[in-house]
């Protein structure tokens, strides 16, 4: 069995359900962009970036997450990247030529036509501040494979993951850890593994501590959960409603999903946790050197005071 270990601190607590998705919510103000991608600011909590797809110029979109709706903020250019196919965002560490505390990572791994001989990773800190760092992430699939991909996450342990877009709903995972990004020659991904979720994945995000993953396709998501998770282990399927061309997803710090779309005018949608368990593993530390969850009992609904006895997972 394939264990991909992710960083984790004792006693978290994991969203392991979720509730219908609600309405959406129109940006006010957003230019008419496609959402190909979406994070949350780390350093600046209800700020959001997101970028257009392929082709555009290598700018991100900030906007607000009000009490009342989301409003745009403004565009960051950055500044010696390029944009052959931005497909996703993702926050995380900083790789050793940023001096930040997180980084947003952006995928430009789109390639409908399987032409691209290396594709590319921009990194920048999260930060609200124009003409930052660029730092640059050049990369290749192992055996010179050439894929269309549109998801990208980067756990808490600097590992950098890539999720292949395939119609016949295949997905190949790949991964780098810790990768150099200083611009120079192209790092080799390596297969992780296959999945066999039935539709094209679109989007994926990581929780805060690393101990939840989600990929997307048009409407609907796949939930992975656990201080070291098994890509063969059945996710929890999510409903995300009907969104026109969905793209992106990210994870509030409440496990909350937020999605956009690549339709037009730029919206959000929001799907709120229902149920969480608690992480404890103090015997095997859950820290990627084999421990493997075999229980995680829910706590209730996030929503609805909870009493019940913490669920314990078992390693």
């Amino acid at each position: 069995m394939l264990l991909v270990g992710l960083a984790y601190a004792g006693g978290s607590e994991v969203c392991t359900a979720y509730t219908e998705t609600d309405s959406p919510i129109t940006v006010q103000g957003a230019p008419d962009i496609q959402s190909s991608g979406i994070a949350e600011s780390r350093s600046e909590p209800g700020r959001f970036f997101t970028h257009d797809d392929a082709g555009g110029e290598p700018y991100l979109h900030l906007f607000d997450r009000t009490e009342t709706g989301a409003v745009y903020v403004g565009e960051l250019l950055l500044s010696g990247a390029s944009n052959t196919d931005w497909e996703d965002i993702a926050s995380g560490p900083c790789p050793a030529a940023i001096d930040a505390d997180s980084c947003l990572w952006i995928a430009d791994i789109g390639d409908n036509d399987d032409l691209r001989a290396s594709i590319d990773v921009w990194v920048i800190a999260d930060t609200m501040q124009a003409g930052g760092e660029v730092a640059h992430c050049p990369l290749v699939y192992e055996d010179g494979d050439r894929f269309d991909a549109e998801a990208l996450f980067v756990t808490p342990d600097g590992t950098l993951r890539i999720v292949t877009k395939e119609k016949d709903g295949e997905a190949k995972i790949y991964r780098l850890s810790n990768p150099v990004c200083d611009g120079g020659a192209a790092q080799t991904l390596t297969r992780e593994a296959e999945i066999f979720p039935g539709e094209e994945v679109t989007g994926a995000a990581v929780n805060h501590d690393g101990t939840a993953v989600v990929l997307r396709s048009l409407n609907k998501a796949w939930l992975w959960t656990g201080c070291d998770f098994a890509w063969t282990d059945p996710p929890v399927e999510i409903d995300l409603g009907a969104q026109p061309q969905g793209e992106a997803v990210t994870f509030l710090a409440d496990g909350t999903l937020v999605t956009t779309s690549e339709g037009s005018p730029l919206r959000l949608w929001e799907t709120p946790c229902a149920e969480i368990a608690t992480l404890d593993c103090p015997e095997c530390g859950c820290d990627g050197d084999g421990a493997l969850l075999f229980l995680i009992a829910p706590l209730g609904a996030l929503r609805r005071r909870r009493d019940s006895r913490p669920g314990r997972a078992v390693c």
